[in-house]
């Protein structure tokens, strides 16, 4: 009869081997899962050009601004497309969101090089103008990059998701000088469909506020020299009321603020600025 060996294993040995056993099966389960996990599909390119996501636009807008795109493309081949979001996908960032539906768009435009697309969140107030080789020069030569800065973020942070897709949707077209733009098409369709709005964004308007601070402090500040200017001074001496020029009364003025001590006056006598 053949020996049989027996081996005794440690209970803790065999409990820890289990534990870190099933803890590499559920790493690599999860791995796996995440690797075959592929990213949510984004939305196909729009034809008409636009895709309002986050509801910025009134319905007779949005349809007036698919035509315009429409026209503008016609006329000149290049594809403008217009993309707004109710929230970037929580599990990517919006520039890597923006990115991939910018890079799956192009693909399937009829010029991919001739492509312009805008991109906005309206709950982060956040906006992107990314565009294809063949118009990237020209929108960067002619200020396309501060178009959401300008533009689309300022308008979005004052609650006007609308003027924010209209007024940055309309600088594009005058940086691409768009025959709808240059025909002045654009601004009287908007007008037609209830687009009553001023064009000057909200940060221009806003920043142009402040001269009027400037303004208000240098007209006092005028009135306030041309008083000491035209101010009469007129001194009473032993030979009569002697007049001090406006200019002399002035320069007397401001060397009396300059002086750090008073100066004994004498010599009697009345005088007053009248």
């Amino acid at each position: 009869m053949k020996g049989r060996y027996f081996r005794f294993v440690d209970a803790k040995s065999l409990a820890r081997t289990l534990f870190l056993r099933s803890v590499l099966i559920l790493t690599m389960s999860s791995v796996a899962i995440a690797v075959e996990q592929p990213l949510p599909p984004v939305p196909s390119r729009p034809l008409q050009g636009l895709v309002d996501g986050g509801k910025a636009l009134p319905l007779i807008l949005a349809k007036t601004l698919e035509r315009l795109l429409l026209e503008h493309q016609s006329l000149t081949g290049e594809t403008i497309d217009v993309y707004t979001l109710a929230k970037t996908p929580e599990d990517q960032t919006f520039d890597a969101y923006t990115s991939r539906v910018f890079a799956e768009w192009r693909s399937t435009a009829p010029k991919p090089p001739s492509t312009v697309v805008l991109f906005f969140d309206l709950e982060e107030k956040k906006m992107a103008t990314l565009s294809g080789v063949g118009l990237d020069s020209l929108m960067a030569e002619r200020g396309g990059d501060s178009i959401a800065k300008k533009f689309g973020v300022p308008e979005m942070r004052h609650g006007r998701s609308d003027r924010a897709v209209i007024l940055s949707t309309r600088r594009v077209f005058e940086i691409l000088e768009s025959p709808v733009f240059v025909n002045g098409k654009f601004d009287t369709e908007l007008r037609e469909a209830g687009f009553l709005e001023p064009l000057i964004p909200v940060a221009e308007s806003e920043s142009g506020r402040h001269w009027w601070i400037w303004i208000l402090f240098g007209s006092v500040l005028i009135i306030l020299v041309g008083y000491r200017i035209l101010a009469v001074e007129v001194h009473y001496q032993a030979s009569g009321w002697q007049r001090i020029p406006p200019w002399e009364n002035f320069v007397r003025y401001v060397r009396s603020r300059m002086k750090k001590s008073p100066e004994l006056i004498t010599g009697g006598g009345v005088s007053g600025n009248y």
